[in-house]
Order: C-alpha cells, then sequence, then structure tokens
C-alpha cells in the first residue's frame, strides 16, 4: 500500500478578504467542540443522501480513529453515490463574527475510488486541506493518522490560522466526472472497510467580531428613576450581542469599582453566549457612604467587547431614621393643636410613622397616632391631652426600608391655651424656665400697651394686666420675649363680649 499526504492551507488570499474584509478594530472568541469534556453544540450534519452517506459523532470522542465528529459513505452493496453527493458537519458564525482560525484533530482518507474526497472548506468553498487517493486498488490517501497509517489510535492535530469565512465544513462528497458516481465500500469486503471518511475531535475554532454589545433598558430597584434605596438590592440590564452574544454585567461606581456583577449561562454553541438577555446584577449598598451616588452598567461581551449605559444617580442611605423635632417656629405649644414635628431634610424621607405620647417621667401611654406616605412624611401633629412635659416615641420606616423602633423625640412642653380673664391676659410660656422677666407688647386697635412681666420658676402661662378700657368683642395681639432676648412670641385672639372671671 502507497500512502499519498496532500495539503492544502489557505491563508486569506486577496479574493477571499475583499469578500469578508478583517474588521479594524476587532476581538476574538472561540467556540470549542467535541472534547473529553465538551460535547458537540457548534456544528451541524447536513447529508444529501442519507440512504448512501452518514454522519456520526462520539463525544468525548476516546481514541478510535472514528470516534468524533465523523463524516464517512455507508457500507452498502452493491451500491454508488452520484456525483455531486455529500456529508458534512458545518460550523456557521454568528451574524457579527468571522472564522478567522481552526485548531482541530483530523483524520482525511480516501483511497482505491479516486471519485472519493474528504476535505475541511470554509463555508464560501475555500479548501483549507483535502484528501484525494489515486486510481489504482489499494491506494490510499490519508491524512493525520499519525505515524501508524491505519491503526492510528489518535489524529494528528493541525491549526489554521488567518482564514476570513462565514463558516467552516468537515466532510466528504463524490467528485468525479464518472456517470456512475462513486463506488461505496461493501459490507462483506474483507474488514469492511469504508472507502472516504473525515472525522475531528478537539475543535476550537477561533471568531473576531467588532460590534459591541447593545444596552436596551436599565431598570429595577436600584436602577434609573429610583431615588432611595439601602441594604441589598438589583439593577435589572436589558442586553443585546450579534457576534458573540453577552457574557454579563457589572455595575460600577464613578472611580469604576464593581459594585455587582453577573454572569450568563454561556455554553460551547457557535454564538456562546445568550442574546438577548435580562441580567439581574445584585448589588450591596451598604459598601458605599450614604447620600447620592452615580452608578454605570457595563456589558461584555464573549468577545470581551463592551457597552456602558448612561449613568444614574440613586440616594444611598443605610440609617436607621432618627426621631423628629419638635418646630421650635410654631411655640408655644398648646393644647388648642398638635404639636408640629418635624423630621431632618437629609437621607431618605420617613414613609411612615407610629407615635406613642407619655409623661416627661414615665407611666402609662396617653396618646397615639399614626401617619403614612409613599412620598415621604415633612411633619406630625402629635397631639397631647393636657397641659404638661411628655415624652414622645416613635417606630419609623424611610424609603430605604431602613426602621426604627421606639426612638424617643426631645420633651415637649404643652402650656394652656391665650385667653382673657377678666383685665388679666394670660399667655401661654413656650417653655419651662426658672423665675424669668418678660418683655409683652400688646396692640388694640392702634393703641399699642408695653408691660414687663416677672413670671415664677416652670411658670405655665404669663399673667399680663390689661388696662381698664372696654375690651369685649376686640381684638387684640400680642408679642412676648425674654428680658435680654431671644426668639419672640406672638399670638392673636378676640376678647369675648363678656370677659370670663
Amino acid at each position: 500500500m502507497t500512502t499519498r499526504r496532500g495539503l492544502w492551507i489557505a491563508i486569506a488570499t486577496g479574493a477571499m478578504a475583499s469578500a469578508l474584509p478583517a474588521p479594524a478594530s476587532a476581538a476574538t472568541f472561540t467556540v470549542t467542540s467535541c472534547t473529553d469534556a465538551i460535547s458537540n453544540r457548534a456544528w451541524g450534519l447536513t447529508t444529501s443522501r442519507p440512504d448512501l452517506l452518514e454522519g456520526l459523532f462520539t463525544c468525548p470522542p476516546g481514541t478510535g480513529r472514528t470516534g468524533g465528529l465523523v463524516a464517512q459513505e455507508r457500507l452498502v452493496s452493491p451500491a454508488t453515490t452520484p456525483t455531486g453527493a455529500s456529508v458534512e458537519w458545518r460550523f456557521t458564525a454568528p451574524a457579527g463574527a468571522t472564522v478567522t482560525g481552526l485548531s482541530l484533530d483530523r483524520w482525511l482518507a480516501a483511497q482505491v475510488d479516486p471519485g472519493w474526497v474528504s476535505y475541511i472548506r470554509t463555508a464560501e468553498g475555500l479548501t483549507i486541506e483535502s484528501c484525494r487517493a489515486p486510481a489504482g486498488p489499494s491506494v490510499t490517501c490519508e491524512i493525520g493518522a499519525g505515524t501508524a497509517v491505519l491503526a492510528a489510535p489518535d489524529y494528528d492535530p493541525e491549526t489554521f490560522t488567518g482564514l476570513q469565512a462565514t463558516g467552516l465544513v468537515i466532510g466528504v462528497a463524490c467528485d468525479t466526472a464518472n456517470p456512475g458516481g462513486c463506488s461505496n465500500g461493501s459490507p462483506g469486503a474483507p474488514g469492511a472497510q469504508h472507502l472516504v471518511g473525515a472525522a475531528a475531535r478537539n475543535i476550537i475554532v477561533t471568531l473576531s467580531e467588532n460590534t459591541q454589545p447593545a444596552i436596551s433598558t436599565v431598570a429595577g430597584a436600584a436602577g434609573p428613576g429610583v431615588r432611595w434605596i439601602g441594604g441589598q438590592s438589583s439593577v435589572q440590564v436589558n442586553a443585546t450581542d450579534i457576534g458573540s452574544g453577552v457574557a454579563g454585567a457589572r455595575i460600577v461606581t464613578p472611580d469604576g469599582s464593581a459594585l455587582g456583577a453577573a454572569t450568563t449561562p454561556c455554553d460551547q454553541q457557535t454564538r456562546p453566549c445568550p442574546s438577548p438577555v435580562t441580567l439581574s446584577v445584585p448589588i450591596d449598598t451598604r459598601t458605599l457612604p450614604d447620600g447620592p451616588a452615580t452608578l454605570r452598567g457595563i456589558i461584555t461581551d464573549a468577545a470581551g467587547l463592551t457597552t456602558t449605559s448612561t449613568p444614574w444617580t440613586i440616594g444611598i442611605d443605610n440609617s436607621p431614621p432618627v426621631a423628629p423635632t419638635e418646630d421650635s417656629t410654631a411655640r408655644p405649644f398648646t393644647t388648642t393643636r398638635p404639636v408640629p414635628v418635624r423630621f431632618p431634610s437629609t437621607g431618605a424621607p420617613v414613609i411612615s410613622a407610629t407615635w406613642r405620647v407619655r409623661p416627661s417621667g414615665g407611666g402609662s401611654v396617653v396618646a397615639t397616632g399614626r401617619a403614612s406616605s409613599q412620598s415621604g412624611l415633612n411633619a406630625l401633629g402629635v397631639r397631647v391631652p393636657r397641659v404638661g412635659d411628655w415624652r414622645v416615641e416613635y417606630d419609623l420606616q424611610d424609603a430605604a426600608g431602613n426602621a426604627a423602633q421606639g426612638v424617643v423625640g426631645s420633651e415637649i412642653f404643652v402650656a394652656p391655651p391665650p385667653r382673657v380673664r377678666g383685665r388679666v391676659l394670660l399667655l401661654p410660656m413656650p417653655f419651662r424656665t426658672a423665675r424669668s422677666r418678660w418683655n409683652v407688647g400688646i396692640r388694640i386697635g392702634a393703641t399699642l400697651i408695653r408691660r414687663q412681666v416677672v413670671v415664677t420658676a416652670n411658670a405655665s402661662r404669663l399673667r399680663v394686666p390689661l388696662p381698664l378700657a372696654p375690651l369685649g368683642g376686640r381684638t387684640l395681639t400680642a408679642r412676648w420675649r425674654l428680658v435680654g432676648g431671644g426668639p419672640s412670641y406672638s399670638t392673636r385672639l378676640r376678647v369675648p363680649q363678656a370677659p370670663l372671671r
């Protein structure tokens, strides 16, 4: 038996390059098929005459020379395969990608009938490697069988670079001018040998692409348009990639640090990673300081190309809400109206508040209340039942999901409301003091009356003498402040026709 080895290696000819120009700035990715660990998910079988030609695969391929992706004529007798018939394993590059390289262990063989050819080609028909037996009995072309031509325990590896193709083909075909076609191997022949075969395993296809992935939307609990967030959250990124598919997504901070990442279930199909995809990227906002944070989403495809989303800003708050404080501009606080308390303007707004009123020295709850607003509570009106010193306890939840239970605000002093009793104007004290002196101004119509009043320690009222002139039915305005400075307080009331005595 004689052996002939034929090797045609095509390195991107000028005609081929003009048909599929190389990308100006490209990245590469690989697709692996038919190894001991990876089955075949990238190569499809096409057979023009399944009654006369067959393809089979064994992945993992083992050690026999018929393991892997195999194309061959069927052992049928007597039978011939017509010219042009073929059986092929085909790899088709995904849209946006180009095959640039191929590495594989291969075995190509043909014997006896010179019409049979086994080959590796590009989808455009450019032959990378082929094997055709010369005419004559027991004459064989065999490539990649190792040193022991017919009893090879494995195939020879080979690598082809510089390709520019939309796909690859490994197969066998009847290519003859003989009107009778090509002879098939006979099951009755010694050893029942096939006359033609092509087999490959440990296949790695290298592809090139220059199309970046695209981000369609960014949303989710921590996505654009969300005002406040805290704790562990997530961002949903919808993306596509026409070449290698979307491999993963990251959410990053302004300095480029990854706040969270997610990957897709990539496999070894011709487009190894999926497209389109929706990725839910978990993030932990506790790694960031409270306050505004500008985030960006970054999508990466299997070739390593990236696309960055438009940045968005959210508020980070991982601190529990604090108790509101009474609105000092509304003093003095009296039993005739709720005591206004206000929340801080920083951080996530409080959206739910429940409160309980107790005597400042402790004791049973004397009043309760509740308020909620998804847009945030700016102020509450805490009503107390009577004059005295009070402690208010709050259970709070803010828009970022933080909660606080039983936080206590500052003590609230509530005085009696203003009133006229006989010839005395009773004004509520805004807070408890030691013995103190107050300047009081009273306007009745065009008349302005000035008084200086001394109050005892912890008094709840200022007692201001009024003139003897008739006051019934008239409106007076009073303003008072501590002698020596400080805020002033005011009230307006109508004196009854028959003042109480």
